[in-house]
Order: structure tokens, then C-alpha cells, then sequence
């Protein structure tokens, strides 16, 4: 640990391993041009005061166990003259990796030089030994290494959507992530394919790094991708609140040890509680809102402009690894969480995807900033919650007063076997009960709200087979009297195939009910029968279309037997069913 803290410019020269550095000087500092010199930085610079001029001899070392990165600066940048060759380091997975490159656009490399060790075209080539990848795609002459497949290994976000670069001949674009596949270094074998051993790798840019406090645009709302602007490991919670008015604080990163059918990572998604970040699906990576250098991810924007990332949202907060963990949330807040799982041929079960409803009284049952949009992953299976014609990965409302229901939605399935995962937390195991309906076999599975559920189901092309809405969650919550009574009928009974819940089952006082969510506005019809089928009176009643609690007094008379049957029919033609309890 070096502090460098003189009146006069001071000088450094030679080769060495630095694990702090700091510049406290406002004569600043020279690094020795030339060979024979080359400053190394293992762990953080600090520029303080001056000016460091580098003679492009310093390198932010990364590897296994950390990166180096740079300290928070002046606001105003302007504190190193010079290039920097900042590192990152990839362990050996063949996945799919979002790279931000924290450079100055002016003097930016090619991505050639970078990535490929200026290589590129040439597969078999490996100059450097540890360093560099293959990237495929195109043809040599635009710099592309050659395999059987030629499929793109490096995409750029382009009209909302991913498309393989040009050429690997061009600079470096600083002002969005890559998507960048990774097979391992330049030593892999691309004509082995997926069989090649994999790896570690460093890939390293030598150029100008950002610096001084950045004013980043987003375009649109919702999720608008971006990256870490830094080689620094940075605050994202600190940038968002900084940012209020355009951005919520949910985030979604790439986790590449999300396993999928591919095997080659995923989108995993954060979203901030009210005291810490709750992830959907569970990631493999240890996840936070901090975000390390050469990070990419999507910020959730409210609006469109510009926010600031200021050079005060940089941390000491780790060595730079994928991710850090944060404090748990607060466990007055229930949540289920889903996974789902691929069955793969080879007996593996990774998660593909995930989603997580969370029931808490500092939530709203309307869209805010607490919930967090579904981003389809193109490459896998998806799978979200819907609500109000939208679909989230994380959807947050209040507790659950008597009924409600968690829409599942999946898409992009393939002909093949799956696994829904259901955990939850702090539910009242005794008031509580939850069952997962599957629309295709027409199965109504009870689930514990103590320990795992496993449901185990197949896709095949049949459209009702992969249909979006196939699974829902029915959630039951008995009230304290009803418990008391301990009837052996439900105290509440929902109606499959619609939105009504029966509330107060055994019912009193010739009164039903009704918890109407999401169903259809106009006149009902309500039919009590026996349980031979003959009914014994009807009555009517309109909703609006909201939801929210009907209720139907009917006439007094002497029932024929405790138990009957309410039918509802609704003006679109839906029916449900109760059998109810008569006190």
C-alpha cells in the first residue's frame, strides 16, 4: 500500500504489484514510459488530489479472487492522463456474459485488440496465453475467428432487441453493454464444439477509462439497458435514489451461472423491498445492488432523459466479484416464490426461470415502483406473473385479506418435461391454505406454506398444452371464527374456472359474500339448489368491473338441508360453484 503524498511531481518507474495505490499530491504523478515499466494495481487507485499520467503503463489487474478498480475521484474528472489497461476476469463457464466496457469513446480500441488479443480471423492463433477469447460470426476479412456453426458469439442491442455485430475491425462502443459468449480463452478448440474443455480467461482493454461524474440517457421507460460506467464496483441503489424521478429501483441483471435449458445463464431480477432487494429468479451468482466494473444490466426507467452516475455512487464494497449479498428483507412481508425447472436429458434439473408475489401492508394492489416488469429472455423458457394486462417477475400487493389468486404466465416452452418449484415465506400455515390449478390435466394440487413443492408436468405440442395462462395459485385466508367453528367445509370456497371467492362459509344470517376480482361488469345470477340439483330460491345483483366484496342477502325460509349448492352465472356466460354451509 502505497500513498504517494509529496509537493513536487513525483515519478514512478520500474515493474511492480501495488495492492492500494493512492495520489495525494496536487503536483500529481508520472509512471515511467517505456519498457521496463509497468504499474500493477491489485486492489483500489485513490486519486485524491493531481493528476496521475500514466504512459499507459498501469493495469487494473483482475482474477479469480479480485479486480483491481479505481476510488472515487474529483467530480469533475480529469485525474489520470493517460491509457489504463483494465482487466476482467472470466471464469471457465461456456455462457453468455453482459460487458460494459468503462473507456472513453476517443481512442477506443477495436474489438479486436481487445477481445481477440488482435487475433482475430486466426482461431488457431493464441499470442497470449490466458488472455482473450474467440469471437464468431461473420467472415475473416471483418475479423471473425471460424467454426462450424459461424454463429454470433458477440451481439449489440439494436432496436430493442439482440443482433450480431459487423465486425470485430471496429471500435470499441462505450455506450451500451455486449452480449459476449464465452467459450474460455483463445486456447479452447472451436472445432470440438460444446466438448472443448473450458478455461479461464482474462479479457482487457487498454484506453482512456471514464472518469468524473457520468451523465447516462435513457430512451424509454421501462427496462433500458446500460452499464456500469466505471472499472470501479458502484452503488446501484445509491444511483437510483439519487435518480428518483427517472428511475425505480429494480435492476435486472445476467447471472451466467443460471443454468436453463442451454445451460448458458440467464436474466435474474432485483427489486428493491422498502429495506433490501428481494431476486426472482434465485440466483446462482451472489447478487446486490452492487455492480462490478465491466457490468451490464437494465434499469427500470419511470422516464425518459438523462439520470447521473456520479463519481460519489463508487464503493469499497468487495473485491469486484460478480456480486455481494445484502441484508434480508423485512419479515413481516410474505412472499412465494416460483422456479421454474427444466428437465434435461441427462438427468439435470437447472432453473430456467422464476418469478416471486410478495403480500406485505407497505404494498399496493396497483402497479407502482415496488413491482418489477417481466424481461423475456429470447434464449430460454420464460415464466411471469400476470396482472392488469402486464407481466412482472417480481409483483408485490397487500396481505391477502380472504382470496386471491397469483396468475402464472409461461412462454417460449418447449415439447418437453418441467418442474414448478413453489417455496414460501412467512404465511400463516394455520389460516392460510394455497392450491396450484393446472388448467391442461385439470389438477388442483393443496400446497405446504412450510416446505418445498414440487410439480412435475410435460409440454406438448398441443396448444392448451403450453398455453400461457395454464397454472394460477389459489390462495385461501380462513378468519379467526371461522377457524373457531371449525367446520369440515371450507370457510372459503373459490370457483374454478372464474374470480369469485365465497367468503364466511358456513354463511349467516341468509347473507353471501362474494370476493369478485377481475370479473367481467354487468348483472349475476345467484342460484341456491339442493344437493339433488332443485332450487330453492334465486336472487340478482350488478358489478362494476372492480374489485372488491359483493354482498347477497337472501330471503329467509327453512332450508331443506345444511349443505346446498350456490351457482353464480355471470353475463359472459361463466358459472360458478359453491357447496355452502347453511347456519
Amino acid at each position: 500500500n502505497i500513498a504517494l503524498v509529496g509537493t513536487a511531481s513525483q515519478s514512478i518507474s520500474g515493474i511492480g504489484n501495488y495492492n492500494n495505490l493512492v495520489l495525494n499530491n496536487s503536483n500529481g504523478a508520472v509512471i515511467g514510459s517505456g519498457n521496463g515499466n509497468m504499474v500493477s494495481i491489485t486492489g483500489r487507485y485513490t486519486p485524491t488530489s493531481g493528476v496521475l499520467t500514466t504512459n499507459d503503463n498501469i493495469t487494473l489487474k483482475s482474477t479469480a479472487s479480485s479486480s483491481g478498480t479505481i476510488a472515487a475521484g474529483p467530480t469533475g474528472g480529469n485525474y489520470i492522463n493517460g491509457k489504463v489497461i483494465m482487466e476482467r476476469h472470466i471464469p471457465g463457464r461456456r455462457a453468455w456474459r453482459l460487458i460494459n466496457f468503462p473507456v472513453a469513446l476517443s481512442g477506443a480500441p477495436t474489438i479486436n485488440q481487445a477481445l481477440q488479443e488482435n487475433a482475430g480471423g486466426n482461431a488457431s492463433s493464441n499470442p497470449n496465453p490466458g488472455y482473450g477469447t474467440h469471437i464468431t460470426g461473420g467472415s475473416v476479412a471483418n475479423g471473425f475467428d471460424q467454426n462450424s456453426s459461424n454463429n454470433p458469439s458477440m451481439k449489440e442491442w439494436a432496436g430493442g432487441t439482440w443482433a450480431g455485430i459487423a465486425s470485430t475491425n471496429n471500435a470499441i462502443n462505450n455506450q451500451h453493454p455486449y452480449f459476449l459468449f464465452v467459450r474460455g480463452s483463445r486456447a479452447n478448440n472451436l472445432g470440438m464444439g460444446i466438448n472443448a474443455p473450458v478455461d479461464n480467461t482474462v479479457l482487457r482493454v487498454k484506453a482512456s477509462p471514464k472518469q468524473g461524474s457520468q451523465m447516462l440517457a435513457v430512451a424509454g421507460t421501462g427496462w433500458q439497458l446500460t452499464g456500469n460506467p466505471f472499472p470501479s464496483v458502484i452503488n446501484l441503489d445509491a444511483m437510483a435514489a439519487a435518480n428518483s424521478s427517472r428511475l425505480n429501483r429494480n435492476f435486472v441483471f445476467w447471472d451466467p451461472k443460471l443454468g436453463g435449458s442451454n445451460n448458458v445463464g440467464g436474466y435474474v431480477t432485483a427489486s428493491y423491498n422498502g429495506s433490501g432487494y428481494d431476486y426472482s429468479p434465485a440466483p446462482v451468482s451472489q447478487l446486490s445492488e452492487y455492480a462490478h466494473p465491466f457490468a451490464g444490466f437494465f434499469v427500470d426507467a419511470i422516464s425518459t432523459g438523462n439520470y447521473l452516475v456520479s463519481e460519489n455512487v463508487k464503493c469499497n464494497c468487495g473485491n469486484g466479484n460478480v456480486f455481494r449479498p445484502v441484508a434480508p428483507a423485512n419479515n413481516s412481508t410474505s412472499k412465494m416464490h416460483i422456479s421454474l425447472h427444466s428437465i434435461n436429458a441427462d438427468g439435470t434439473a437447472p432453473v430456467v426461470d422464476g418469478a416471486m408475489a410478495a403480500f406485505g401492508n407497505n404494498f399496493s394492489d396497483e402497479t407502482d415502483g415496488f413491482d418489477a416488469a417481466k424481461l423475456n429472455n429470447t434464449l430460454t423458457e420464460n415464466i411471469s406473473i400476470s396482472k392488469n394486462n402486464n407481466k412482472f417477475s417480481i409483483e408485490r400487493r397487500k396481505p391477502v385479506a380472504y382470496y386471491d389468486t397469483v396468475f402464472l404466465n409461461i412462454s417460449n416452452m418447449k415439447a418437453k418435461d418441467y418442474q414448478l418449484e413453489i417455496n414460501t415465506e412467512n404465511f400463516d400455515s394455520t389460516g392460510t391454505s394455497a392450491f396450484l390449478e393446472d388448467s391442461y390435466t385439470g389438477s388442483r394440487t393443496q400446497l405446504s406454506l412450510s416446505s418445498e413443492n414440487l410439480y412435475h408436468f410435460r409440454i406438448i405440442n398441443t396448444p392448451a398444452a403450453y398455453a400461457p395462462e395454464r397454472f394460477r395459485v389459489i390462495i385461501n385466508k380462513v378468519s379467526s371464527d371461522a377457524l373457531a367453528k371449525k367446520t369440515s367445509i371450507p370457510a372459503i370456497a373459490n370457483a374454478i374456472g372464474s374470480d369469485i371467492a365465497l367468503l364466511q362459509n358456513p354463511i349467516q344470517n341468509n347473507t353471501l359474500f362474494l370476493q369478485m376480482k377481475q370479473m367481467k361488469a354487468g348483472r349475476y345470477a345467484v342460484s341456491i339448489a339442493s344437493i339433488d340439483g332443485k332450487e330453492a330460491q334465486s336472487a340478482y345483483f350488478t358489478h362494476d368491473g372492480s374489485s372488491s366484496i359483493k354482498k347477497v342477502v337472501l330471503k329467509k325460509q327453512q332450508w331443506q338441508g345444511n349443505i346446498m349448492f350456490a351457482i353464480i352465472n355471470g353475463p359472459d356466460g361463466s358459472t360458478a360453484r359453491f357447496k355452502i354451509l347453511v347456519q
